[in-house]
């Protein structure tokens, strides 16, 4: 497991050109450590709806279409309520969080709390209207998940066709906007030939790009561990990315700080689950984060106590 988490470091740090990004994170990083051993919640996530657009093979969602959005009112409240504590960045996310019908509203409105944004998308619904809403209310990341540049790839994961050039040509106008960005991927069967491809697009773009190996159960707990890349697929990738030595040392340092940084005491879980973030999911319910989720909304955003 540790070595997979190395890997996704390299590739994450892999591409990070901007010194205003490599800031963001750092202070992100660092606020986020002196938090832990304060339990002062640093970061939230809210997932404002589990409808989607697409169809992924690997998703852990696996009844989308019976699914309510999050209230206006109910995030309005919630956003109230994590800026009063002092929370300060905050993750939207779904589903697809833009098929949200208000979403530009609840964004507005989450920006003027000073909270610092992000967001996760697929880039299908980014439009112009979008990207100028996005140079008002700037985001402080947009991850996009991208899942093949072959079309065949890129349907045989999302279940979607024609709708590929549509993606990565709305990835090409967000750059464009100079907003910051990081692409990322799943490694499966079905696009692990084209995972090289997807890291040579970020590379011309200038962006940082990572793929993850792991694949989570869905919310019901079926199993999706069929669909993992062989291990001869994961090392021909890793071998078709290359990095100077010093890079390769930036990347293994990095990473140990980071696996250091997450053991604190006797805790079930080491990292910043219900200490430093809360998960918020699309019926307004809080969990420790997005993977343990709980039967009951018992989760309280004051943590300075626990």
């Amino acid at each position: 497991m540790i070595y997979w988490k190395l890997v996704q470091s390299q590739l994450e740090i892999s591409m990070i050109n901007h010194a205003t990004t490599l800031q963001t994170e750092q202070f992100m990083f660092e606020l986020q450590n002196a938090q832990l051993k304060s339990h002062q919640l640093t970061s939230a996530t809210i997932e404002l709806t589990k409808k989607c657009n697409f169809k992924c093979i690997h998703c852990y969602i696996e009844d989308k279409e019976n699914e309510c959005d999050l209230d206006f009112e109910k995030v309005v409240s919630l956003i109230d309520e994590l800026a009063d504590i002092g929370c300060l960045s905050l993750l939207f996310t779904g589903g697809e969080p833009l098929l949200h019908p208000e979403f530009m509203k609840i964004w507005e409105y989450a920006y003027r709390k000073g909270m610092l944004l992000s967001l996760f998308t697929n880039a299908s619904l980014i439009d112009d209207d979008l990207l100028e809403f996005f140079t008002r209310f700037p985001p402080m990341s947009i991850e996009i998940a991208i899942y093949g540049l072959k079309t065949e790839t890129f349907e045989a994961v999302t279940g979607i066709n024609d709708i590929s050039e549509t993606v990565i040509e709305n990835i090409r106008k967000t750059v464009e906007k100079g907003l910051k960005i990081f692409l990322k991927s799943m490694a499966l069967k079905q696009n692990a030939e084209d995972i090289v491809n997807m890291f040579k697009l970020s590379c011309e773009l200038g962006v940082s790009f990572r793929f993850d190996p792991s694949i989570n159960p869905t919310l019901n707990c079926n199993d999706r561990s069929y669909l993992y890349a062989g291990k001869s697929q994961l090392r021909k990738i890793i071998n078709s990315i290359t990095f100077t030595p010093e890079k390769e040392k930036e990347i293994f340092e990095r990473a140990c700080n980071l696996t250091g940084s997450l053991h604190h005491g006797d805790r079930l879980f080491c990292c910043g689950a219900g200490r430093a973030s809360v998960f918020i999911d699309n019926h307004g319910n809080k969990h420790p984060c997005v993977s343990k989720r709980l039967n009951d909304n018992t989760v309280n955003l004051d943590i300075s106590s626990c």
